[in-house]
């Protein structure tokens, strides 16, 4: 132990092993059943993850993500390790550039008992194939953020086999030549999967099902990003949702009956969601969230003062919230009034022709203002 207290480095433990019995014993003992590799990524290589795979068949959690830089991680290499990975739970291969199809198979041959899965910009951008998800009938979890697919056909039945999902996440996630798909897939979420907790789907433009998902799932609910999902929200267009028979949109009512319908809201990301939240709906939110720990509201329209202080009354755990690029009246003094006036939580603020600042509420009786 005391030499190994010395070794810093990824690479010098695993030589170290190599030196004798005693030295790679005691290395393969102190390896928890969840080894992060993530701080080693650029040093970690297939030969490595063979060793410690077969050594500790009994790993439950491993994170690779960035690994397998320089191409240190070879196929060969991947389904040999795996092999013996019979016993994870818990996978993070994200912006894992060795990723394709033929990895995608080993995992699902070899880890069917995965409950979590995150594979956020994994493959590089190469075309994967939905159907690869299908042997993970465990999940609970799934990020597929910016990654590209294929067999658009398969993937709005995708949740036909996902049936244990509670947390999808796709935000930015290509789907060759259909983007529409979408909506089937909160349709198909929806006809299969129980107690579903948490949606990201920023940057998908068509959701007219979105609200009825919402209802859907309600008190289970607990996180919804859909940022810069701008024609979801137009001034106008309420995407069929009929709160009442006149013709213009009321988007007051709208927030505020999604909100009273998902009462255990914690993270809401509304960036760039244009239509005009009235002091009456953000205090309403911050009323029907009494959970809300974060909410962006980055660029939504005409947001006002009064409103903001409405919000963070009746929002008595946000921890941090951001209004950046929500009204034109916004200065300095006035975000330091208010962060004065809430101090447990943390507000960013950019605004047109300023300097973008940041108070946190460690140093709101100094009113720093710091660079974002």
């Amino acid at each position: 132990n005391l030499i190994l207290s010395y070794l810093t480095e990824f690479k010098d433990i695993m030589e170290a092993r190599l030196t004798c019995t005693l030295l790679n014993t005691s290395i393969i003992a102190q390896i928890k059943p969840e080894l992060n590799l993530q701080p080693y990524f650029n040093t970690v290589k297939g030969h490595h993850l063979e060793k410690i795979l077969e050594e500790r068949s009994d790993l439950q959690k491993l994170n690779l993500s960035w690994c397998g830089v320089n191409h240190y991680i070879s196929q060969k290499s991947f389904e040999t390790a795996f092999s013996y990975a019979t016993s994870l739970t818990e996978l993070s291969i994200r912006n894992c550039t060795f990723v394709d199809n033929d990895i995608m198979k080993i995992l699902g041959d070899s880890c069917s008992q995965l409950k979590y899965l995150d594979m956020f910009h994994a493959a590089e951008g190469r075309l994967l194939d939905i159907r690869n998800l299908y042997k993970f009938t465990n999940l609970e979890y799934l990020d597929i953020s910016m990654c590209h697919f294929n067999e658009l056909g398969k993937t709005v039945v995708m949740f036909d086999h996902l049936k244990n999902i509670k947390w999808f996440l796709a935000g930015g996630t290509i789907m060759k030549y259909l983007d529409e798909v979408w909506n089937d897939i909160l349709q198909n979420i929806a006809a299969n999967c129980t107690g579903f907790r948490g949606l990201n789907l920023w940057r998908h433009p068509f959701l007219p099902n979105l609200y009825k998902f919402m209802f859907h799932y309600g008190e289970t609910l607990q996180y919804l990003d859909v940022g810069w999902c701008g024609s979801q929200f137009k001034g106008g267009d309420l995407n069929g949702y009929n709160y009442n028979t006149d013709t213009r949109p009321n988007w007051d009512e709208f927030f505020k009956d999604i909100s009273r319908a998902t009462p255990n809201m914690e993270v809401v990301v509304f960036t760039a969601v244009r239509p005009i939240m009235s002091t009456e709906t953000l205090t309403a939110m911050g009323r029907n969230w009494p959970k809300l720990r974060q909410l962006d509201l980055l660029g939504a329209k005409n947001v006002t003062f009064d409103g903001l202080v409405g919000l963070l009354t009746e929002a008595k755990n946000l921890q941090f919230l951001d209004i950046s690029y929500t009204t034109h009246d916004m200065n300095v003094r006035l975000f330091q009034q208010l962060q004065e006036i809430f101090p447990k939580c943390d507000i960013k603020c950019i605004v047109l022709g300023m300097m973008p600042f940041v108070l946190r509420h460690e140093d709101v009786s100094k009113y720093e203002v710091e660079e974002a």
